[in-house]
């Protein structure tokens, strides 16, 4: 940012150009929210609850889910908070879920694991863009078995 003289400085506030503007209090909160789901063995890692999802990505998540899970899974979701990546792995290791988890898949969501992790995309984009089913099938199927 260039430094300009007083002289310049008085003559735009006369003519009423401000050279600074006071911002809107923003949220400064880098606080992320993720959602896990755990459905027998399996922990699906979302960016948003399932409530906020349409009835056809929903559809779609347990048809995915039920590939991976018993025909009745027995079913716990919670959701976590970290400031970072890091710290969005520390509290999934501190998961008490995770203990017992095989296997990983995650929606569009960066984590680090050293458990059987699928990286998946986001839920719509796979409704979007069906060509990304196959790839994730794929996946599924040489990590599940």
């Amino acid at each position: 940012m260039a430094n300009i003289s007083i002289k310049s400085h008085s003559i735009l506030s006369k003519i009423g150009i401000s050279l600074y503007k006071t911002r809107k209090s923003l949220d400064q909160s880098l606080t992320a929210e993720i959602f896990l789901q755990k459905r027998d063995d399996i922990l699906a890692v979302l960016p948003d609850t399932l409530e906020n999802h349409s009835n056809e990505e929903i559809a779609l998540f347990i048809g995915i889910m039920n590939t991976m899970t018993s025909e009745e899974p027995l079913i716990n979701e919670t959701k976590i908070a970290a400031n970072s990546n890091r710290d969005l792995d520390i509290e999934l290791l501190n998961f008490d879920e995770y203990k017992s988890v095989k296997n990983i898949i995650s929606f569009g969501v960066t984590i680090n694991s050293k458990i059987n992790l699928i990286k998946a995309p986001l839920i719509n984009e796979i409704l979007r863009k069906p060509d990304l089913k196959k790839p994730l099938w794929e996946k599924i199927k040489n990590r599940a078995h």
